[in-house]
């Protein structure tokens, strides 16, 4: 048996960790996996780990706060037949989802019972056991039909367990929101309670009014939510809270008392960009949606909304050409004028690409660069000044500037016209306006 030395890891055990066994451990590594799922905003895990969670009595208003994965999508992956066919590369994450649900159980557990709490064919955990038997996490009594195998822990489980869920919380860098929840005095006790039943790795408490008199009107419940926006944070504690209503057999309405934005998450205000989000969000699932405005929301300003509006139409422009098999058509060219914009609007027109989803991208960048070419400026399009002619006048041309509305219907039409092209990801798109992917 190949047992791995881990005694030069237990310094790394966290207090949090350290006296955590059994069903405990077990429940709080998954909940450290959710989170690191969520970070990169990768479904390919979610097809064994939300099984085990739910599995280890997790509620989807919990995997939803840990993860910031959209409900649906939650759901989507919990759906289909169970999961048979992994590569080699997967062989370790098995293990380590194998050894959360070993500890769990405290006792030996056949291959097919954890593949029914993972939602695995059992044959595809014979190699992810063996791993662990050589590793020493577990002990592997064979069957002459594999699938039905049972392995059983040992001491090294936990143990290896404990470092493992230590270092996925010293590592937990996922942005979270807090969404603070009024509470009535009455009842705050109980709210306390059972809010810390349904949410882990204690992220919620109720904080008593003598927390902050000056800017509490009466206690309130706190709760950490990751998420990529606002909006998917405030969905997510609505569904903690109606989870810890439907516990304590109340109905009482969620009264939103404060909303603090991650450390990350600047948000800096911009029309334009709102007015590009909103417009690439149109239909758009939600998971895609989330991420899209997760994107937006850290957007730290500095950055002039006429330059905004710019990368708007530049983006929508490069999107058409590069959908109609003109890359050099001159749309390599920044539009950041009017003067640039009416040039991209003489070229647009002198396509000749002709067909039914061409129009579609065009028609709105048409609109958008005709409007960027009368209103962007310093100077109207195509007009320039000229000299003066021997006993004449010289021509004077007068500066123009856009109107914020101008700027973000820009953004909207810019948006309108890369959906339809459809050459951009949305994040790329949204990306590309905040200046971080040119």
């Amino acid at each position: 048996m190949d047992n791995i030395d881990i005694s030069a890891f237990r310094h790394l055990v966290t207090p949090r960790v350290r006296d955590l066994s059994g069903r405990e451990l077990a429940t709080t590594a998954i909940r450290r996996e959710l989170v690191a799922a969520g970070n990169p905003r990768s479904t390919d895990q979610l097809a064994v780990l939300l099984p085990l969670s739910r599995s280890l009595a997790l509620t989807m208003a919990e995997v939803q706060r840990l993860s910031g994965f959209a409900r649906q999508t939650l759901y989507s992956a919990l759906e289909g037949e169970p999961a048979s066919d992994f590569r080699d590369e997967d062989t370790e994450r098995l293990a380590r989802l194998m050894t959360i649900a070993i500890v769990a159980a405290g006792q030996e557990q056949s291959l097919e019972t954890i593949g029914g709490a993972c939602h695995v064919d059992s044959a595809a955990l014979v190699a992810p056991a063996r791993l662990l038997e050589r590793e020493g996490r577990v002990t592997l009594a064979p069957s002459r039909s594999p699938g039905k195998a049972a392995i059983a822990p040992t001491p090294l489980a936990a143990e290896w367990l404990r470092i493992h869920v230590s270092s996925r919380e010293l590592d937990d860098r996922a942005p979270g929101f807090t969404v603070y929840l009024e509470v009535e005095a009455a009842v705050a006790h109980r709210i306390d309670e059972v809010a810390r039943e349904i949410v882990g790795l204690d992220e919620a408490a109720v904080l008593p009014y003598s927390t902050a008199p000056s800017l509490m009107r009466g206690p309130e419940l706190a709760i950490t939510i990751r998420a990529s926006d606002q909006r998917s944070a405030l969905q997510a504690a609505q569904a903690i809270w109606d989870e810890t209503c439907r516990r304590l057999g109340s109905s009482a309405p969620m009264r939103i008392a404060d909303l603090h934005p991650p450390l990350t998450g600047a948000n800096a205000p911009s029309a334009v960009l709102d007015a590009f989000v909103d417009a690439i969000c149109v239909d758009l699932d939600e998971e895609l949606k989330s991420r899209v405005r997760g994107k937006r929301e850290r957007f730290d300003g500095g950055e002039p909304e006429r330059t905004l509006a710019g990368r708007c139409l530049t983006v929508a422009s490069r999107g058409f050409w590069r959908f109609v098999g003109e890359d050099e058509g001159g749309n390599g060219r920044e539009i950041s004028n009017g003067d640039a914009a009416f040039d991209e609007f003489v070229a647009l027109n002198a396509s000749t690409s002709a067909s039914a989803e061409a129009d579609r991208a065009r028609e709105p960048l048409i609109e958008a660069l005709r409007l960027a070419g009368e209103r962007l400026g310093p100077f109207r399009g195509g007009e320039l000044a000229s000299f003066k002619a021997p006993g004449g006048t010289p021509k004077i041309v007068a500066e123009v500037a856009p109107s914020k509305e101008d700027l973000a219907q820009m953004a909207r039409l810019s948006a309108a016209s890369l959906k339809a092209s459809a050459s951009f990801s949305p994040i790329e798109a949204v990306r590309f306006v905040m200046g971080d992917g040119e």
